[in-house]
């Protein structure tokens, strides 16, 4: 819920910075003097439409992409002992942290090992 909540909150805070900088830069005022018809209100509509779309786009597919882009293979059930470890301390983890399931992924990258061990990149 909260993240919902966050994600309509910025949403709707960026629509509302557009239409507070049309109204302060007085562009509604100066299309009206140059005979353009244009309705600011229909403009920061389709903005809000064309916003919220794209947001959802890129939220749907980060997931993918990042487990793409970073080779991660999910670790249904454990092939070695390294495996099993992992498998149970991430469980063990999460049930300390109050989550009620843990989701266990695995990606073998020097640049991971890199930023674990505080070096850069």
């Amino acid at each position: 819920m909260l993240r919902l909540a966050l994600f309509l909150g910025t949403n709707l805070a960026i629509v509302a910075l557009i239409s507070l900088t049309f109204r302060f830069l007085g562009l509604e005022g100066l299309l009206q003097q140059n005979a353009v018809n244009l309705d600011i209100n229909a403009l920061i509509l389709y903005s809000a439409i064309v916003g919220f779309a794209g947001s959802l786009i890129s939220l749907f597919l980060s997931k993918s992409l990042a487990k793409a882009t970073m080779r991660v293979r999910v670790i249904d059930e454990p092939r070695s002992d390294v495996e099993r470890w992992l498998v149970s301390t991430v469980h063990s983890q999460a049930k300390n942290g109050g989550d009620r399931e843990a989701r266990r992924r695995h990606f073998r990258s020097p640049l991971a090992q890199r930023f674990r061990n505080g070096l850069e990149p």
